[in-house]
């Protein structure tokens, strides 16, 4: 039973980690086309409410829920598939954190531009790029995480 429990939290916590991932990249890009800053401020705000509200605590979730149903399973956290999903996990939270940080800032210069008038600037665009390329890299990060979970392939 504790299994299961378990097992519905882990798919859960991955389906929100993928639609949240989904949904934020593909706002966020389609509001950059618009080169509003009234929007984008709007769009980076919820951005940054989603991440807190729903990314943090998935990814939190993905990681003890994970953690037990091996423990449950017998199978080793080190020398195992397990090994490898968890340096994939890192991997991901390391390309999602600073992407956190960039969504504040670009919220805050987007905020500037709507209330000054003003146009988003090189900047701006740059951080979105880089934004960008972590979001991918994350996202490439997660299919590869689910595939290694599902596959569960004899490495060590």
């Amino acid at each position: 039973m504790l299994e299961n429990i378990l097992l519905f939290v882990h798919l859960v916590g991955m389906v929100v980690l993928f639609g949240t991932a989904a949904t934020i990249g593909l706002f966020m890009f389609w509001t950059h086309v618009t080169a509003d800053p009234s929007m984008m401020a709007h769009v980076t705000s919820v951005a940054v409410r989603a991440d807190a509200f729903l990314t943090a605590p998935a990814m939190a979730l993905q990681l003890l829920s994970g953690i037990a149903l091996a423990r449950l399973a017998g199978v080793p956290l080190i020398g195992s598939w397990v090994t490898v999903a968890l340096g994939i996990f890192a991997f991901v939270v390391v390309h999602w954190l600073p992407m956190v940080f960039i969504q504040v800032h670009l919220r805050d210069m987007a905020r500037v531009a709507r209330d000054t008038g003003a146009s988003l600037d090189r900047s701006y665009r740059i951080l979105f790029r880089i934004w960008v390329i972590l979001g991918c890299g994350g996202f490439a990060g997660l299919l590869v995480l689910s595939w290694v979970m599902v596959a569960k392939p004899d490495i060590f």
